[in-house]
């Protein structure tokens, strides 16, 4: 007498218009009940999908391990650290001040590739996912520069007879001591980073501080 065949097979949105299918055949005697055997097959079947999962969601904590450790405990225990398709993005929980938001940046773009994303109070830094091809986003919804170019820029202010030194708090300078990057994002509107807003006007940049 020939075995039977019993064949189970089912497709799993992993999303992000990916998915898995998964497919296990076993061969039963003539005396094996089938509506149990199916039960067993189909559970093998989601349990190897399970196991998956979990084994993804174990390599996600390990790469994320990877970039939290870069910061220094003090810098690390202030922000807040999640996971895009394509990116690792890194926000603040507090006000950082301009130091600890410099070396932030730094941190960010010397030793993880990364970038600072100018969206309004959805600013953020992105750090590139290892093995993941960023999807172009449009060029009207975000805009990357280096914010040291401007925190980290020695302001003017007008004097009496000629320019002195200004502050993040009441400055300007113009258009062509910045990076292209700086003034394209400017462009775009208003940019405010840790309690500061930048303007550009014509052939100049101002900063000032927030109220």
């Amino acid at each position: 007498m020939r075995p039977r065949e019993l064949h189970y097979a089912r497709k799993f949105n992993l999303g992000n218009y990916e998915s898995e299918e998964i497919g296990l055949v076993v061969q039963l005697d003539q005396v094996e009940d089938l509506d149990e055997a199916f039960k067993t097959l189909k559970a093998q079947v989601f349990r190897l999908h399970g196991d998956g999962e979990l084994m993804e969601e174990a390599k996600v904590q390990v790469d994320m391990g990877k970039i939290t450790d870069v910061f220094p405990a003090d810098l690390r225990s202030i922000l807040y650290f999640e996971q895009s398709e394509d990116y690792y993005v890194i926000k603040p929980r507090e006000y950082l001040g301009s130091d600890n938001f410099g070396k932030m940046a730094a941190i960010v773009k010397d030793q993880l590739n990364g970038e600072y994303i100018s969206a309004g109070k959805d600013s953020h830094f992105r750090v590139p996912r290892e093995g993941h091809k960023p999807v172009q986003e449009p060029t009207h919804a975000t805009t990357s520069f280096d914010p040291e170019d401007l925190m980290k820029h020695a302001w003017k202010k007008i004097g009496d007879k000629e320019y002195s030194r200004g502050s993040l708090s009441w400055g300007w300078d113009f258009k062509s001591e910045f990076q292209d990057a700086t003034i394209l994002a400017l462009d775009k509107g208003p940019i405010t980073i840790e309690g500061y807003e930048f303007t550009t006007k014509d052939k100049w940049v101002q900063s000032r501080k927030v109220k």
